[in-house]
């Protein structure tokens, strides 16, 4: 398979303040399918990503701020 991801640049969005909460749910939606699709595939929580395990993979609320 020839593919090449080309995701948009949003660093510049800016959204206004009534979108907040569609964002969030968004977010945490996506964040679900990632998720539901790693424990699919066996993935489990660890401290560390390896090629079976991942620091993210918890509940969206759980999810630490990137910094």
């Amino acid at each position: 398979m020839d593919y090449t991801p080309e995701p948009i640049d949003t660093s510049k969005v800016k959204l206004p303040i009534q979108l907040d909460e569609l964002l969030e749910i968004l977010a945490k939606n996506t964040h679900d399918l990632w998720a539901k699709q790693r424990i699919e595939e066996g993935w489990s929580h660890g401290p560390k990503r390896s090629d079976n395990t991942h620091p993210g993979l918890v509940p969206y609320d759980e999810l630490r701020p990137r910094s």
